[in-house]
């Protein structure tokens, strides 16, 4: 101390200086510098939050829109599972069929349903037909076919024969009709299996 005395002013207001700077630094470091990244991390995290927000408005704002488009892939739903029959309904949509056919005034000589094609969720169901009766018949037969809630479409349609009786021309028609169904979780589960062991081979 005896020596700080012993120096001359300007020493003394220099080493003065000195440690005022040296303290400052000391301050900044350990006590600015982590207060600096607390607000960084803070500012980051109000912006993170900021951002947050301003997606949840986003969201909010289109709710009206979102639930109008579910009730719109509801509504969608509900149609393709009226068009697609489950297993117990099969036998009436198939019974149907032959009914149309028949108050259309066709013959049928054959109704066979053939082996299921199992696709992902649901089966198709074709049918080997052959049906016999005039142009006007078989047009009246596939409109009311287009009619059906269901989902029925023919297929390798052909006419093998042509007959004339009483003046009315009469057609022997082949062909494959093909109707569809939802196939149970298990059914999927297991079609889904044998697809995935079937791509492995």
């Amino acid at each position: 101390m005896n020596k700080i005395n012993k120096l001359p002013q300007n020493q003394k207001i220099a080493l003065l200086a000195g440690i005022i700077v040296l303290m400052l630094g000391l301050y900044w470091y350990i006590f600015f510098q982590s207060k600096q990244q607390e607000l960084a991390a803070a500012n980051g995290k109000l912006v993170q939050m900021q951002n947050q927000l301003a997606e949840d408005r986003t969201l909010a704002a289109d709710l009206p829109r979102f639930k109008a488009e579910l009730k719109r892939l509801q509504a969608e739903l509900d149609q393709a599972l009226r068009q697609l029959p489950n297993n117990k309904e099969l036998p009436v949509l198939l019974t149907d069929i032959t009914t149309l056919g028949k108050n259309a005034g066709m013959e049928f000589k054959s109704f066979i349903p053939q082996a299921e094609v199992k696709k992902e969720f649901y089966a198709e169901v074709p049918i080997n037909i052959e049906l016999v009766g005039g142009f006007h018949e078989l047009a009246t037969f596939f409109d009311q076919l287009s009619r059906l809630d269901r989902i029925v479409s023919i297929k390798n349609f052909a006419i093998s024969e042509v007959t004339v009786k009483n003046d009315r021309v009469g057609l022997n028609i082949t062909g494959l009709a093909s109707t569809y169904r939802f196939m149970t979780d298990e059914e999927a589960k297991a079609a889904a299996a044998a697809a995935a062991q079937s791509g492995a081979k």
